[in-house]
């Protein structure tokens, strides 16, 4: 049971830091900064809402994963999201300048 635990928190661990590295920008550094959170807080707090939703073995859809991630940093959802649009405008713009 320990083994599977920690596969758990590894998984989750793992998966919070690549959604956390795709959702970031300055603007959402700078919300993130604001508050005094921990990634080790944020995969405990993910996997508890995860379980408490899905059971043992939850499968959720990945902008629910974000909204878990925003949650937890208390970052508000509207913010977020306006960040993460100017942060694909400026990535299809760089794009086409290469």
């Amino acid at each position: 049971m320990q083994i599977y635990t920690m596969a758990g928190v590894i998984i989750f661990t793992e998966a919070t830091v690549y959604h956390i590295n795709q959702l970031i920008c300055e603007e959402l550094a700078d919300l993130i900064a604001s508050n005094n959170a921990t990634l080790k807080g944020a995969v405990q707090y993910i996997i508890s809402q995860v379980r408490n939703k899905y059971g043992q073995m939850g499968d959720l859809p990945v902008e629910e994963f974000h909204q878990l991630i925003w949650d937890y940093y208390n970052i508000n959802h509207a913010a977020a999201k306006k960040a993460m649009e100017e942060r694909t405008k400026k990535w299809r713009k760089e794009k086409r300048n290469n």
